[in-house]
């Protein structure tokens, strides 16, 4: 029994001695006596989180005969230092604004020739641009508007209308000329001060304004082409005066060229016409220059809706005016709405031969029609 007891405790001492060995490297050195049993110096080295999982750990952790321990010592912590101060807080730095310029402008829309309007070639066009002031300084008459790059096409510098205060809108118009060829130009203007200092649109108020076009090159198959010579009638509408080759975007009531529409039968042409946007309850009409008729001659169009015009509902008129007497007059009035069809038109001009008249391409809205897109398809005077 004594043998046994003795073979008891020397079991129990070398238990012992293991568990000794295997706590003493999470300590960080040899073992610390611990009376109370609960403590250990860990707890006054390492945080908290520490301490629990190394408590975690010797609770739970069993040695066993087959798998001894691996002595990996922790890395040695070093306590935080006491009576740290806390950082004040410290504004940060105030942003620098950026310096108002004096000459800055901002570009507000095409009032004519859209890019990549459609014009057929040698035909005389005017750009207008609107601009807004959206610098400290007033621009004057004396500034203006010069030829910066690209396509010329025809253009000359012009100064500035009228006075422009900070937030303010000006239009500024060039008068152009299309090229000879087909093709697409491009032509940069810039702004610049009653100082001789250039400047523009954008960030930096550094970049040009622009006119950018498509050129058709079209044979002509009659006498006369009112299509082609859009831009040397003179449009007008309820309103006033419009553009030649404006903007739908930025008249209620507009006039351009096309060589490429949907109309609506479905057909897609590829020659010249005369769009039309007419709002309900208005009109718009252009007058042309003085024609001398010969022996012959007709006036022939197609006249209808586009076929984007659902709720399109007109009226086309074709006047007159005779250069010697003053006489006016119509030739005809024909009512179109969207239907799916179109009407050729064709007026023998007889009556006229050796006068010099004047020809006005007239189309008027139908009460509550809303808007009204309409074309004259190729229309001209022609001479079989």
């Amino acid at each position: 029994m004594k043998h046994k007891r003795l073979h008891l405790l020397l079991a129990l001492a070398t238990i012992s001695a293991a568990i000794l060995a295997c706590t003493a490297p999470l300590i960080g050195g040899g073992p610390q006596a611990d009376p109370a049993g609960t403590n250990t110096a860990v707890a006054e080295t390492v945080s908290a989180r520490l301490t629990e999982v190394w408590q975690a750990s010797t609770a739970t952790s069993q040695p066993t005969a087959t798998s001894a321990p691996t002595n990996t010592p922790f890395p040695t912590f070093t306590p935080l230092p006491t009576n740290t101060p806390v950082p004040t807080n410290t504004k940060a730095p105030a942003a620098t604004a950026t310096p108002a310029l004096c000459n800055a402008a901002q570009f507000v829309r095409d009032l004519t020739v859209i890019d990549d309007s459609e014009i057929p070639a040698n035909t005389n066009f005017v750009k207008v641009w609107m601009v807004r002031n959206v610098g400290t300084c007033t621009w004057t008459k004396d500034y203006e508007v010069i030829f910066d790059s690209g396509d010329k096409m025809g253009g000359a510098a012009i100064t500035f209308p009228k006075k422009v205060a900070p937030g303010e809108t000006v239009e500024l118009a060039i008068a152009m000329k299309a090229p000879a060829d087909k093709g697409k130009y491009k032509g940069n203007w810039i702004l610049k001060s009653d100082k001789g200092k250039e400047f523009g649109i954008g960030a930096g108020a550094n970049s040009p304004i622009f006119v950018q076009i498509k050129v058709t090159k079209l044979s002509h198959t009659g006498e006369y082409d009112f299509a082609i010579n859009l831009c040397k009638a003179n449009w007008k509408s309820d309103a006033g005066s419009l553009f030649c080759i404006g903007n739908p975007a930025a008249f209620k009531d507009n006039v351009r060229y096309s060589s490429n529409f949907q109309l609506e039968d479905n057909r897609t042409e590829d020659e010249s016409a005369i769009l039309m946007q007419v709002n309900s309850d208005e009109r718009v009409r252009g007058t042309y220059p003085y024609y001398t008729v010969q022996a012959g001659d007709h006036f022939i169009s197609e006249i209808g809706c586009l076929k984007s015009a659902t709720t399109c509902n007109v009226r086309f008129h074709l006047t007159y005016k005779i250069k010697s007497s003053g006489v006016t007059g119509s030739l005809g009035e024909w009512t179109q709405k969207q239907d799916g069809s179109t009407e050729v038109i064709d007026v023998d001009l007889a009556a006229f031969v050796g006068e010099e008249v004047q020809f006005t391409l007239d189309v008027e809205s139908k009460a509550a029609s809303g808007i009204n897109q309409v074309f004259w398809f190729v229309p001209q005077i022609r001479n079989p």
